[in-house]
Order: C-alpha cells, then sequence, then structure tokens
C-alpha cells in the first residue's frame, strides 16, 4: 500500500479495520469505478448514435 492510503487509514485503529476487510472494500471500489466507466462509455455511444441518426434525418427532409 502507498503511503497515502496508509495515512488515509491512521486514524482508525488495526483491530478496527482489517486488511483483508480494506481491500476487500478496495477491490469492490475497483469494480464499481470499472463500472461506472461501462456505462459513462455505453451513454456516449447511445448518444451519439442518437444525433447522428436525428441529423441524418434532418438532412434528408
Amino acid at each position: 500500500m502507498t503511503n497515502d492510503a496508509s495515512r488515509s487509514f491512521d486514524h482508525r485503529s488495526p483491530t478496527e479495520a482489517p486488511p483483508t476487510l480494506v481491500w476487500k472494500v478496495m477491490a469492490r471500489l475497483d469494480q464499481y469505478d470499472r463500472r461506472r466507466q461501462l456505462i459513462r462509455r455505453f451513454l456516449a455511444a447511445t448518444t451519439l448514435a442518437v444525433i447522428t441518426v436525428f441529423f441524418r434525418r434532418r438532412s434528408r427532409r
């Protein structure tokens, strides 16, 4: 673990938060971040597709 991470956990006592729990939480946060990135990409792709279709239909008329 980096110094910043250990600093953030300094206020907690070692007995309060076991390292396994910390690692589990960190892994879950990483998964959540990946999911958010996927959702963001999906939303961006859908909006782009909608915009392109909209402009194509507009140009046809």
